[in-house]
């Protein structure tokens, strides 16, 4: 009995989420020479309400970055930093110096910028 119910469900789950791809792919949302100026985001933002199904799958899907190069970027600066030498490093000193290495990088740290003397010292 339970096994049946289960198979009603997902059967109706499935044609909901049918009817509404359905929905979608009617609506002829763009056009080919409208796509410069598509906004995805607003988009989605504007019709999560009549596409609730896929809204959810267009979260998941929209922060997903379209190369893996900063990923990459990750993972090389993360071996520079757990080498030989530094290998009894605790996750959280990890971090720390993962956080350390990227702000300096990015010049958000700047240590010398007081160094400098000025004419009231």
């Amino acid at each position: 009995d339970t096994e049946l119910l289960e198979r009603q469900r997902e059967a109706r789950d499935r044609l909901i989420v049918d009817e509404e791809l359905e929905r979608y792919l009617a609506a002829g949302i763009i056009e080919d020479d409208a796509l410069d100026d598509f906004d995805l985001v607003s988009f989605w933002q504007g019709n999560q309400h009549q596409y609730p199904l896929l809204y959810r799958v267009a979260l998941d899907i929209l922060p997903v970055q379209a190369s893996a190069v900063p990923c990459e970027r990750v993972f090389s600066s993360s071996g520079e930093t757990d080498d030989a030498r530094r290998s009894r490093l605790s996750v959280f000193m990890f971090e720390v110096l993962q956080i350390l290495k990227y702000l300096y990088r990015h010049e958000c740290l700047n240590f010398t910028a007081d160094w400098v003397a000025k004419a009231a010292d």
